[in-house]
């Protein structure tokens, strides 16, 4: 197997200026119609193609077979770091844009993502990396046309991943730039309270999001084990409490990564509204006296589980390559080994605890 990404630092939308959110993401779009015309060739040599936008970056990556991949890849990096925007028609640009229009519109119409979202805003002052709706429809053919140009034909590195070296064409590279520290603009953020359902015939989507924000490798690290613990594992504490012992959810979740070192911790369910009150009390004992339940023995099989998962990542380099193709990453090594149990509690009671978090029913 081999992995090639194709990544561009220099499309942040974090780095958007006012009235133009949502740019980078129509650009990306368009990397991708770019490589439209060979796309039936790479899917029946059985390679799969992806184009991710984050806060951070915009990455284009391509995974297969290395016999298929090697004879592709350079194809595929010419395609694109050509940067022709001449080959794209307004017709093209506008396809684009309407599919990019539905993908907003459909994350706004998600309660959920609503929230989080207007909580992201709230506590960082950001805006979402998919863009907002009028500056998408006020982005002209001609602006793109100049951006594509500019910000596609050098790209911050390629990276390749495979068992045999490929020669590529001559690129020039984009300087490359350290990863940006994300600050809270707000200590906190505030929201009004979502109505909830009164109909016992239908299902509540539960949500607790933090009003604390974690910034920062070491904190945003112990949290992450705190968060595997709480939520993401077979074993998880409001698994087993919900479900295992309660019987009032069929599962839960838990993340806090908006950024890559810094976020806001949101933990969700969903349960029939008439078992929503009971869930609440449920997930609020929990989540405010995390001391009571974030144990050693199970804090020391969270690490060994993250090691574990790092290893099997540098074993199987092909399909995860994150800490190449974005640096900064937090790894085991360096943020989950060196913390132990007592730096790990005081972590996590800094933003797991009674007023830290707001509960919401959508």
């Amino acid at each position: 197997m081999a992995s090639l990404h194709i990544v561009y630092e220099n499309m942040s939308p974090l780095d958007e200026a006012m009235g133009r959110h949502g740019t980078y993401h129509l650009i990306e779009h368009m990397i991708g119609k770019a490589v439209a015309p060979i796309a039936p060739m790479l899917h029946e040599n059985g390679i799969n193609t992806d184009y991710c936008l984050t806060y951070e970056l915009v990455d284009a990556s391509f995974t297969g077979a290395a016999e298929a991949l090697e004879m592709f890849a350079p194809v595929v990096v010419q395609r694109i770091v050509n940067a022709d925007a001449s080959r794209f028609t307004e017709e093209d640009f506008e396809c684009e844009r309407s599919a990019v229009i539905n993908e907003v519109e459909l994350m706004n119409a998600d309660a959920f993502q609503r929230t989080l979202g207007r909580a992201t805003l709230g506590t960082y002052g950001l805006h979402g990396p998919e863009g907002v709706l009028e500056d998408i429809r006020d982005y002209t053919f001609d602006e793109f046309k100049k951006d594509y140009k500019r910000l596609v034909a050098r790209p911050s590195r390629i990276v390749y991943v495979g068992p045999r070296r490929v020669h590529f064409p001559e690129v020039k590279f984009s300087e490359s730039r350290p990863f940006r520290q994300i600050a809270p603009c707000k200590s906190a953020w505030n929201m009004p309270e979502i109505p909830a359902s009164n109909d016992d015939d239908e299902y509540n989507s539960i949500v607790f999001i933090g009003t604390e924000p974690i910034v920062g490798n070491r904190n945003y690290a112990a949290m992450l084990l705190a968060t595997n613990m709480l939520a993401a594992s077979d074993e998880a504490i409001l698994f087993n409490r919900l479900r295992t012992k309660e019987r009032l959810v069929y599962g839960c979740a838990g993340s806090i990564g908006t950024f890559r070192n810094a976020g806001i911790p949101v933990f969700r369910t969903a349960s029939a509204a008439k078992n929503t009150e009971r869930v609440l009390r449920c997930m609020s004992e929990v989540l405010e006296s995390p001391e009571r339940y974030l144990t050693k023995n199970l804090f020391e099989r969270s690490k060994r589980y993250f090691g574990a998962i790092e290893k099997a990542s540098r074993i199987l380099r092909y399909c995860n390559c994150n800490d190449l193709v974005r640096k900064g990453m937090i790894t085991y090594e360096h943020d989950f080994g060196g913390i132990e149990y007592p730096e790990f509690i005081e972590i996590t009671k800094k933003y797991l605890c009674q007023g830290k978090f707001r509960p919401f029913v959508v």
